[in-house]
Formats: C-alpha cells, sequence, structure tokens
C-alpha cells in the first residue's frame, strides 16, 4: 500500500498601513500644502497601484511626487481620481516609509476630503499584503 500526503503551501506576504498627514490642515483660498502618504511595512514593497480621490471643485493636485523612501513609475488623472503605481525590483523598506508627497492648492472654501485606496500592494516576490486605505480632511477658509 502505498500512503500519499498532500500538503498545502501558501505564501503570505506581510501586512502593512497607510497613513496620511499634511504639514497644514487649514488652508486659505491659493494657498499650497504638502499631504505626505506613509505606508508602514513588514516586508519591502516591490509594487503598488494607488487611487487618489479628491474634489476637483475645492481642491487642486499640483504635482504627485516619490517620498523619500518611495517610487513613482507611472501617474494618470481623471476629473478627482488619480492613479498611481510603481516597481521596484529591489523594493522598498521593510519600516515606516515616506512614501508619496502631494502637493495641493486650495481653490474654494470648504472641506477637501483626499483618500488614499490601494487597489495592489505586493512585496518583491510579488505577493500581496493586505492593506487598507486611509482619508484626510482639510478646512479651506
Amino acid at each position: 500500500m502505498v500512503a500519499v500526503q498532500l500538503i498545502a503551501l501558501s505564501a503570505f506576504a506581510g501586512d502593512a498601513g497607510i497613513s496620511i498627514e499634511a504639514d497644514a490642515s487649514v488652508l486659505q483660498k491659493g494657498q499650497e500644502a504638502t499631504i505626505k502618504v506613509f505606508i508602514n511595512t513588514s516586508e519591502p514593497i516591490g509594487a503598488y497601484q494607488f487611487d487618489i480621490a479628491y474634489d476637483p471643485s475645492i481642491l487642486e493636485i499640483i504635482d504627485i511626487q516619490p517620498g523619500t523612501d518611495g517610487f513613482v513609475t507611472a501617474s494618470a488623472r481623471d476629473n478627482g481620481l488619480i492613479k498611481v503605481n510603481g516597481f521596484d525590483v529591489n523594493g522598498k523598506g521593510p519600516g515606516e516609509l515616506e512614501f508619496l508627497l502631494i502637493k495641493v492648492r486650495a481653490k474654494v472654501n470648504g472641506n477637501a476630503i483626499i483618500s488614499i485606496n490601494p487597489e495592489v500592494l505586493a512585496d518583491v516576490e510579488g505577493q500581496t499584503m493586505p492593506v487598507s486605505g486611509n482619508s484626510l480632511t482639510l478646512s479651506i477658509d
């Protein structure tokens, strides 16, 4: 009699969290601010795609750049939604990474919500990492 044993192997990447902070939470019309997107990760990040949602009638996105620990391969804008993605074969992390810098300008009075919604976050082996989005509200006086 031959015994066969099946072993299920699973590969799981680490986990990650996103936090957002601005250098000013209250802006005047026409004033600019920089929003920093941080990723706290237990594994090096190799690839990502984020959606950044905002109200273009209240806030203008001037620029998106990689942070000190980030990387940006491409970005595309479409009336209140920006898709940003990146790939780095060597990865960045682990730890708390200053990942993206988003420069904004206040257009009119109101509350501007900026939401970061990760579509994909993967380690250098291509394993997806569970992560939730986050948002930030700027008051414009």
